[in-house]
């Protein structure tokens, strides 16, 4: 009997732990309801992209990119290196003072990237004419590149600095025009003087002896074969 006893006793206090246990856990949630038709908040409103998005900045930049495909479709890119053609009968060295200043000049009003995509070709091409060595007119040509000073349009960190609201064009112009013309002389200094020893560009390298002797060869074909069409 005392055994009986203590194991319903025991049960019993079992029992009464198992109902204070909390609720079982679910592991799928109920859903819950509907919330009422209240209107979400967007994380970008057009209000906040008007005032935070920099619109100057992205116009100037894509009007730039929009201008160096322009001058690609219309062939004006091919119009400028006919134009470079009379270089060939200038010393080279007065040759790169004007290659130097016009993509300069070129590179105010069109990106970095296409004015050099537009001269390194031609650059290349009259170098082997003249008979120097392509380094001779490319490197100026690559770094004149950088020379955009004068305008909003030049270069992105041009476009942030006017953005800021405290410069006018002109007083980017006046002041960008001096350092063009600084530069364009200390780049014609350097590359007559010791750029001649470091890049040894007083030779004309293989390379470029081989790529003009096969331009001559393709040309000289291109001719017998129109001739024999005609």
């Amino acid at each position: 009997m005392v055994l009986v006893s203590f194991f319903l006793k025991g049960a019993k206090s079992v029992a009464g732990a198992r109902l204070r246990l909390p609720g079982e856990p679910r592991v799928f949630p109920r859903r819950q309801a509907a919330a009422p038709n209240t209107e979400t908040e967007p994380l970008l409103t057009w209000k906040k992209a008007q005032d935070a998005v920099p619109w100057n900045i992205m116009l100037l930049l894509g009007g730039g990119f929009a201008m160096a495909k322009g001058c690609e479709e219309s062939g004006l890119s091919v119009w400028i290196s006919n134009q470079l053609h009379p270089l060939e009968n200038m010393p080279p060295t007065l040759a790169v003072l004007l290659i130097t200043a016009v993509i300069a000049f070129f590179t105010e009003f069109a990106s970095n990237t296409a004015t050099i995509i537009i001269f390194l070709p031609v650059l290349a091409e009259l170098a082997i004419r003249l008979r120097v060595h392509p380094l001779y007119l490319m490197i100026p040509g690559t770094v004149g590149c950088s020379y955009a000073f004068m305008l909003p349009v030049s270069t992105p960190p041009n476009s942030i600095a006017f953005a800021s609201g405290h410069l006018l064009v002109k007083d980017m112009v006046r002041t960008g025009f001096l350092m063009n013309l600084m530069g364009v002389f200390l780049l014609n200094l350097a590359i007559n003087t010791w750029a001649q020893t470091i890049f040894q560009l007083g030779t004309f390298p293989d390379w470029a002896h081989n790529h003009s002797t096969t331009v001559t060869k393709l040309s000289s074909a291109l001719v017998n074969n129109s001739f024999k069409t005609l």
